[in-house]
């Protein structure tokens, strides 16, 4: 079985301070939920303003108190702008014998309460280290079996990358297709002093791994934002679906109307999605830059024995593959939201026209049924109406159909049809004008 000295495991698990929009509340109860993370009567530092890197416990490191009195650490809590951090830090203190990799499991279940997960984590990096003096073995073969160990995966897993930090060998495991998957760095050091001289490095790797969990974590939140967007839009067709065929399913116009105002709440929330996604693609070229910038300070720390080029596989994913892909998504989105608009436009004018045609058939029906009741009053037996239009002398007006009937209903008729024309013009013009 391999062994290694000193086995260590650095946890760096990431926390939002200040999501989006959110009030001095919501940021008091994220903090409360990072401090969980944390033991009991600890007092953390809370700044009002975002700050690039501070060490947010007084000592910074603070003690971690293991159960197994085999083991020591610390917790190293810090703010990295809109974002906690915390590094917890446990290893077998024991610089003179060799120990069993499965040490990596009794490690990881005294940090195991801090590393539950919240709903304000970003992401999570193990860091497995420990130096070796068996030769015989490749450095590969052993980082694979501590990660085994640690996750209790007896699958051979894909080694994204390597290369080498001083003259350690340095290896990350990762799937990149996999958000909740664990992102594990490995580090097998030749001896003592190469592992001490690493650990000026834990600072850089607390934002290194920050900026590179905001990627990941704005990328995939993009992929749940567009799942909404084509929800949204479907939505909407299938609505305008139901209003394009409302003459034939008789549909009130009340529940047309309730129908069209869904549409438009749908398409609201529409728009408030695409402006997340824009959003999302801006935290991804911020964390890039941010990444890229923090990657060339520790190739510099590390000087030209080392080689990271490894890492910067991910800025390269970052850039082809994320930001590509976002910029696509809303590229095709933003011409739904156009393609959304035109049919609502043209949703509200049929349900224009719907409502004006109704009504029109109403008023007509109306102004049929106030011709019939006003027949009985119209009609003339004495031909009064007729005498006093064409004179009293005229014989029509003593004939009760001509006089008493056809004069009178003539009059009522031409009065009528001017009032239906005039109704019609009225909504022809309104209609017009709405187009």
């Amino acid at each position: 079985m391999n062994e290694l000295f000193y086995p260590t495991i650095d946890l760096f698990i990431y926390d939002l301070r200040s999501p989006l929009n959110a009030d001095a509340t919501e940021i008091a109860s994220n903090l409360q939920a990072f401090r969980s993370r944390l033991p009991p009567k600890i007092e953390l530092k809370n700044p009002q303003a975002e700050t690039e890197y501070l060490a947010l416990a007084t000592p910074t490191r603070l003690k971690l108190d293991p159960v197994d009195r085999r083991l020591g650490g610390y917790y190293y809590p810090v703010l990295l702008n809109d974002t906690y951090g915390l590094q917890i830090d446990c290893s077998v203190e024991n610089f003179t014998e060799p120990q069993s990799l499965d040490s990596f499991s009794s490690i990881e279940s005294e940090i195991e309460d801090a590393a539950c997960n919240n709903p304000l984590t970003i992401g999570k990096t193990w860091l497995l280290s420990g130096w070796s003096i068996d030769r015989e073995r490749d450095a590969e073969s052993i980082a694979i079996e501590c990660y085994q160990t640690l996750f209790k995966d007896k699958s051979t897993p894909r080694i994204y990358g390597k290369g080498t930090l001083l003259s350690a060998d340095i290896f990350e495991i990762w799937q990149p297709q996999s958000y909740k998957g664990n992102h594990s760095i490995v580090i097998i050091f030749p001896d003592r002093e190469t592992l001490t001289q690493a650990a000026e490095f834990y600072t850089d790797w607390m934002g290194l791994y920050c900026y590179r969990h905001k990627i990941t974590w704005a990328y995939h939140q993009s992929r749940s934002i567009k799942e909404a967007l084509i929800e949204h839009y479907k939505k909407v067709q299938d609505n305008a679906e139901i209003i394009k065929n409302s003459q034939k399913s008789k549909i009130s116009l009340a529940d047309l109307q309730k129908i069209f105002n869904d549409v438009q709440n749908i398409l609201n929330k529409y728009t408030i999605d695409l402006l997340n996604l824009s959003f999302q693609k801006q935290i991804i070229d911020i964390n890039l830059v941010n990444y890229r910038t923090r990657l060339e300070q520790i190739e510099q720390k590390a000087g030209s024995a080392s080689n990271l080029d490894f890492l910067d596989r991910f800025s390269n994913l970052a850039e082809k593959k994320y930001l590509a892909q976002i910029e696509k998504d809303a590229d095709n989105m933003q011409l739904g939201l156009k393609l959304l608009e035109t049919n609502i436009n043209a949703l509200r004018s049929q349900i224009e026209l719907e409502k004006s045609e109704r009504d029109l058939n109403f008023q007509n029906l109306v102004t049929i049924v106030g011709a019939g009741t006003a027949l009985t009053t119209v009609l003339d037996y004495e031909g009064k109406k007729c005498k006093a239009i064409i004179g009293d002398t005229n014989p029509y007006c003593k004939n009760f159909g001509i006089g008493g009937v056809l004069i009178p209903i003539g009059l009522l008729l031409i009065l009528g049809a001017i009032m239906l024309f005039s109704k019609w013009l009225y909504i022809k013009i309104k209609m017009n004008s709405q187009k």
